[in-house]
């Protein structure tokens, strides 16, 4: 275990009590039920910001770690003015102020405001669908399917966090947990999401965790080398195909087009991009609140996280992810090599995976680079 001494403690529950707030900030920022504004959020992200600070100012670092760690945040604060992403630099000093952070209490803070937010807006739902019938809001579809908010901005908002909160749940508590019971959980959750939210991309991903999960219950501690490829250079297989389509597709091709009917918009929406702003050799502002004609929204947003980010900062950032990938994974286990999996995927069809309150998935490599773990070796998660 990690040693930390008394007069450090102080130091490392600020950054907890900085994860807390952070999450919650994300989590109920476009929340019509809690309704803060924009100032009210922006100042909980800045307390965070400046806890995580002390935190990474009075954590005794190595000469050849504070050098990377302070390039890497005047990197992403540089990113974050020419961006206009806070998301960048509060991420990144996340990033680094996990030195001898216990990983497995920095996600149970978000498991557990996660579901605290998710709980109380649900119940509230729930309450004023029976009594106040008139209160509630409604997403229809193409074939006039209702998709419920539950009070988040989006029906696949509320899917995409209760997906990451079963991938919080899974990893805390996954290698304790009776097999069947784990299935159950997911299976039941998964169609309750499913009928609530109408989410195809939510229950791709559960179904992707529920086959993989099964597959690696049966590994047994042994070595699969397929699912070890797929984990480690899925995401950059993914980036270089995106890369490549950006740069050189032009024309009309009906496979195209039909992908892009199936991704709800997502590729003619990255190019309409590409075509106004280009692909940068360094990181750009796009702006997200451009009204623009479209079958699926009313302004320009990109949810595929290879586009997104393509398109502000060029490809040298998700390179950069990769190379963290390839750090990191020779110290996974099984589990956390199939979130490898499930982060690269998701990242087609959401930008989320890069908020750390939703997507656990970059602390989880950020601690396997940083900190020194005590669970390399687990290759079952009974």
């Amino acid at each position: 275990m990690l040693k930390i001494y008394k007069k450090e403690n102080v130091f490392y529950k600020l950054f907890y009590i900085a994860i807390a707030i952070i999450t919650f900030a994300r989590l109920t920022q476009d929340s019509t039920l809690f309704n803060w504004n924009d100032t009210f959020i922006y100042i909980l992200k800045i307390v965070g910001a400046l806890l995580l600070s002390v935190k990474f100012i009075f954590t005794k670092y190595n000469k050849k770690e504070l050098i990377k760690f302070i390039l890497f945040l005047i990197l992403m604060f540089i990113t974050t003015i020419l961006t206009k992403i806070e998301m960048f630099l509060l991420t990144g000093l996340i990033l680094v102020s996990l030195k001898n952070i216990d990983i497995k209490k920095t996600i149970k803070t978000i498991f557990l405001v996660s579901i605290s937010v998710v709980v109380i807006q649900s119940a509230v739902y729930l309450f004023n669908v029976i009594y106040f019938p008139e209160k509630i809001h409604y997403l229809l579809n193409s074939k006039f399917q209702i998709r419920h908010y539950l009070y988040f901005s989006h029906p696949n908002i509320f899917a995409g966090i209760v997906f990451g909160i079963i991938i919080e749940w899974v990893y805390l508590y996954g290698i304790k947990m009776k097999k069947y019971f784990k299935y159950i959980v997911i299976i039941i959750i998964t169609i309750i999401i499913y009928i609530l939210t109408l989410s195809r991309t939510s229950l791709f991903l559960f179904i992707i965790l529920i086959i993989g999960l099964l597959f690696i219950d049966n590994l047994k501690g042994k070595n699969n080398h397929i699912f070890n490829f797929i984990s480690k250079y899925l995401f950059i297989i993914i980036s270089i195909f995106t890369l490549l389509f950006l740069i050189f597709y032009n024309g009309n091709l009906d496979i195209v087009n039909k992908a892009d009917k199936l991704l709800s918009g997502r590729i003619s929406l990255g190019l309409y991009a590409r075509n106004k702003y280009g692909i940068p050799l360094i990181p750009q502002y796009i702006n997200f609140d451009e009204k623009i004609v479209s079958n699926y929204v009313s302004q320009l947003f990109i949810d595929n996280f290879y586009m997104r980010y393509i398109l502000i900062c060029g490809f040298w950032f998700l390179l950069m992810i990769f190379l963290a990938i390839g750090k990191a994974y020779k110290k996974c286990n099984n589990l956390e090599k199939l979130f490898l999996i499930i982060f690269a995927i998701w990242g087609v069809t959401e930008s989320v995976i890069f908020d750390i309150s939703i997507c656990i998935v970059l602390l989880i490599i950020a601690d396997k680079i940083i900190n020194s773990t005590n669970n390399e070796g687990i290759d079952s998660i009974e």
